[in-house]
């Protein structure tokens, strides 16, 4: 399913990281209807993390880390 920096996950791997991370989003509230702020650097987790938020019915919102403070701060 994926390949980066050497490194591979079937797509069994990846679902699995999925619904833990979708699982964990669910306790911590994460609902349909609600946005979920993503700031990652590239990497097979980012993939995971955005397959795990839309698991937990919630959308994403991706934020750059490069934003100034002000910006981020906005966008939360």
């Amino acid at each position: 399913a994926l390949r980066y920096n050497g490194i591979s996950w079937s797509y069994k791997k990846l679902n699995q990281r999925a619904n833990q991370i979708a699982h964990a989003l669910r306790e911590k509230g994460a609902r349909p209807d609600q946005i979920t702020a993503v700031m990652l650097r590239r990497s097979m987790n980012t993939v995971a993390a955005l397959l795990g938020i839309w698991k937990s019915g919630s959308a994403y919102m991706p934020i750059d880390a490069e934003f100034p403070p002000e910006r981020i701060s906005f966008l939360l």
